[in-house]
């Protein structure tokens, strides 16, 4: 079921599916791999552009882009939750902690915070930083108390 309201709406546009725990919200249509690699291409400006699935969680999917042979980037395409406000705060709140902090952080390459762009959802472009996915090494991880408290 769509989300009912205008584009003010927090879940404007978004597809809201019933579940055992209330209304989650899920892709109305699959991000389109064409159309990101045409995105991509016309922003590098070059042809060389590959792009396969990475991750997903309920609000975003994540593709790792491969141009040329450079370090690979990803592209992080979100449902329109709080449309335009949660990519411009998602941004922004990447750009301020690298400016204020040490932290391994992505850069923003690109963003758009429309759905007009090609791909018709919201997306961000970023360095990909080295190392494993969280949910690779989460149950390996050690008691971290004493750091806490």
């Amino acid at each position: 079921m769509p989300a009912s309201g205008s584009g003010a709406s927090v879940l404007a546009d978004v597809y809201l599916e019933d579940c055992n725990l209330g209304f989650t919200p899920r892709w109305e249509f699959q991000p389109d791999l064409d159309k990101m690699r045409m995105t991509i291409q016309a922003i590098f400006r070059t042809e060389n552009v590959h792009i396969k699935h990475f991750a997903e969680g309920c609000f975003n999917k994540l593709y790792e882009v491969q141009i040329n042979d450079q370090a690979p980037l990803l592209l992080r395409v979100a449902l329109p939750v709080d449309p335009q406000n949660k990519t411009i705060s998602e941004v922004a709140t990447i750009q301020w902690v690298s400016a204020i902090t040490d932290f391994p952080i992505p850069n923003v390459i690109h963003y758009d915070a429309s759905r007009d762009s090609p791909i018709t959802y919201e997306w961000i472009l970023m360095s990909k930083l080295p190392g494993a996915r969280l949910e690779v090494t989460w149950r390996h991880l050690t008691p971290v108390c004493p750091i806490v408290r």
